[in-house]
């Protein structure tokens, strides 16, 4: 038989709370001249700002910017994929120090790529010429 009268149980329940990161805000604030002229601006006096597909769709042949922008960033879920199935069995073997010694060596491969292309005479189509 069902039971015939329902009792209600209160449970205390996890706290569930993550704070936003704090944000600050300024506008009209001017530019500070503090380091000199870096050229960093457009030509409309804002700040240049890079995204990561910006180096092949100004490196790339029209053509096959698609193509290119498709291969960076099915390389980059492969790599992804490649370092979550592979640091779990490092952790084991070495022990979590080493582990993120790993993983460092992607992004140490990747400033030495964009400083073999900073060398590179095609870099100056990078960023309007600004290096």
């Amino acid at each position: 038989d069902p039971p015939t009268e329902t009792v209600a149980v209160d449970r205390a329940l996890p706290r569930f709370f993550v704070p936003a990161d704090p944000v600050l805000l300024l506008q009209g604030a001017g530019r500070s001249f503090k380091h000199g002229s870096d050229a960093l601006r457009s030509e409309s006096n804002l700040l240049v700002c890079r995204l990561s597909g910006h180096t092949i769709t100004e490196l790339s042949p029209a053509a096959y910017v698609g193509t290119a922008l498709t291969t960076q960033t099915c390389a980059g879920f492969a790599l992804t994929m490649a370092s979550i199935w592979l640091v779990p069995p490092l952790v084991r073997v070495a022990g979590w120090p080493w582990a993120f010694a790993a993983l460092a060596v992607g992004p140490a491969f990747g400033v030495a790529a964009m400083g073999r292309l900073r060398a590179l005479p095609e870099s100056a189509k990078l960023a309007g010429g600004r290096r």
